[in-house]
């Protein structure tokens, strides 16, 4: 998880886990190669499981994926789902939800 700071670590660890079979939608960083690989996004994926598209192809491409513990960034607000209400989002994330377990998770 990313938090907003004020003042960065002096020396942060460089400390990391391996995420697995996991994925975590906070900041992926992608070289020309890697955005080739995942993009487009599917259209019909409107806010949520656009990580778990990009994360679940790269892992099939054959890359490994480590989060650093200790990293840190400048994160305001959610730029995807704070923009539209709560009774806005809720169904379009249900939809999304819906299309990656019965559709994208399978198709990758």
């Amino acid at each position: 998880m990313v938090h907003l700071v004020d003042k960065f670590s002096e020396n942060p660890s460089d400390e990391i886990f391996d995420l697995g079979d996991g994925m975590a939608g906070v900041m992926i960083v992608l070289d020309k190669k890697m955005c080739e690989m995942v993009y487009p996004i599917p259209d019909d994926l409107k806010l949520w499981y656009g990580d778990n598209w990009i994360y679940c192809k790269l892992q099939k491409a054959g890359y490994k994926f480590h989060i650093y513990k200790a990293i840190e960034g400048m994160h305001a607000v959610s730029k995807s789902v704070n923009y539209l209400s709560e009774s806005e989002r809720g169904p379009i994330i249900d939809s999304d939800k819906n299309l990656w377990e019965n559709k994208y998770r399978y198709e990758i």
